[in-house]
């Protein structure tokens, strides 16, 4: 019998194809997709993993396992500092996979209310000559955002979102004031994972993605909205966004449902894949976090240890500090889906450290370092 090796392949767009081999013959495979992630004031290397597949003839002879932890071989030996995935549940937390958050919906009810557009205000389909705007819109939001990918100039979505431009009147739907694109809404109805949401979930007005230039043009853009479903004949519309953005928050003083599912062991998950580097990478957002507090509260040291990493972060007036020598007053075991859960904060994190065991003295500090947040990955971003 031919043996088994695992193989890399370079791919487009940086992304490497993990495959499990028996001569030319693919077992299991598996993508590594890099990419950057904004959270608050800085961004993160992230490598995400998508395309898991393993052959109907293959399955269920521990194929899929051998290719997921040569995954993480090669990602913990590169320069991301997390990994994120969309998972089935109860598979990736054996390879240091957590859940991170919730899945938001916000479905606006009484289509026929909050349809007016302010004067000097119109909506109308979009055209290929909106992506600038449309570009810049989303950049101008998810600058501090938690969660949201950096989408440069040959980002895939962008390619996407212009042959909607050019291909579909129906696909997105533009907010016009004084001759500027304001806001938009888009239906990404050919994004696998929006698929996914119509496949089980038929029927309504599903926008992937909605943004705005400030609350006023939120407002109508949720306008634009009720007005595009009943043009489309209707009855309802579900946004797959969070109650953090322009969008979400306004959506919050009208008649709305906002949800946030949980998933357990499953959907939106992730672990750290280098300790130091992500704390390194953290620290101008924790230095953000800590300096409101940093008078009112005792200086720390705190160590955590994860896998066979150890990290020291301390904090005093003067700020925050991260190194893997010197020894701190706490110490603090979590495993690597545990240390997503705090970076990301889409869970209490008194909770999380509560769960995990940790010293008591160091949960108030923790919490400020990691507090509470809704980290969320836009659908069309998603792999």
């Amino acid at each position: 019998m031919m043996q088994e090796r695992i193989q890399h392949v370079d791919e487009d767009r940086g992304i490497t194809r993990v495959a499990l081999m028996r001569g030319d013959e693919e077992l299991s495979r598996a993508l590594v997709v890099p990419m950057v992630m904004q959270l608050g004031t800085v961004q993160l290397r992230m490598d995400g993993i998508g395309g898991v597949a393993t052959p109907e003839e293959h399955r269920n002879r521990g194929y899929s396992r051998r290719v997921l932890e040569a995954c993480v071989e090669y990602m913990t030996a590169g320069d991301a500092v997390v990994s994120t995935l969309y998972g089935i549940p109860h598979f990736y937390p054996k390879f240091g996979y957590a859940t991170l958050g919730p899945e938001s919906v916000i479905t606006l009810l009484r289509l026929d209310e909050r349809d007016v557009l302010p004067d000097g205000v119109r909506d109308r389909p979009g055209v290929p000559e909106d992506l600038p705007s449309i570009q810049r819109l989303y950049r101008d939001e998810t600058r501090n955002a938690y969660g949201a990918l950096v989408r440069d100039d040959e980002w895939w979505t962008w390619a996407e979102l212009e042959r909607d431009l050019a291909a579909d009147a129906e696909a997105i739907r533009v907010v016009e004031r004084a001759g500027q694109v304001v806001g938009y809404a888009a239906r990404a109805s050919g994004c696998w994972w929006m698929q996914h949401w119509e496949r089980n979930e038929p029927g309504g007005l599903k926008v992937a993605e909605a943004f705005a230039a400030d609350q006023d043009a939120a407002a109508a853009v949720l306008a634009a909205v009720r007005r595009w479903a009943r043009e489309r004949g209707e009855q309802s519309v579900y946004l797959a966004i969070p109650r953090s953005c322009r969008v979400g928050a306004a959506s919050m003083f009208q008649s709305a449902h906002v949800t946030e599912r949980y998933y357990d062991e499953g959907e939106f998950m992730g672990r750290s894949t280098g300790l130091l580097p992500l704390m390194r990478a953290l620290v101008p957002e924790l230095e953000f976090r800590w300096r409101p507090v940093s008078c009112s509260m005792p200086a720390f040291a705190i160590t955590i240890v994860t896998e066979d990493e150890r990290v020291t972060i301390s904090g005093d007036e003067r700020g925050i500090e991260v190194g893997s020598t010197r020894p701190g007053g706490v110490e603090v075991r979590l495993d690597p889906g545990q240390v997503a859960r705090l970076v990301f904060g889409g869970f209490d994190p008194e909770l999380v450290l509560e769960r995990a065991g940790a010293p008591e003295p160091a949960r108030p500090i923790m919490s400020v370092l990691f507090p509470r947040h809704v980290p969320y990955i836009y659908p069309l971003d998603r792999f």
